[in-house]
């Protein structure tokens, strides 16, 4: 999984491939869970999540908030057409213009 980068003022879509986990006729079903836990930094305003959605490999969220000179780490969960339970992590990086 990549990591992110986006500013406390930004509402900002991330993409995680699980390509590399799946067999290559399956594609994504659902997203069941996305989980954000602060690394590091302070934790006025929290880094919120919304607007989930998959296409084929690919699984998508819009991530809000943050604040300047966090991290958290982005957990997802999902589901593929084979019936796989699949997991991929990502950090982010609230950052200052």
């Amino acid at each position: 999984m990549a990591d992110f980068e986006k500013t406390a003022y930004e509402d900002r879509i991330f993409g995680f491939d699980f390509g590399a986990k799946m067999l290559r006729s399956a594609k994504l079903v659902s997203i069941e869970a996305v989980v954000i836990a602060r690394q590091s930094g302070v934790d006025v305003e929290p880094l919120t999540e919304s607007e989930r959605a998959v296409s084929n490999k690919r699984a998508q969220a819009k991530f809000s908030g943050g604040d300047a000179g966090a991290s958290y780490t982005i957990t997802v969960k999902v589901t593929d057409s084979d019936g796989q339970k699949l997991e991929g992590e990502a950090m982010l990086d609230v950052v200052e213009l």
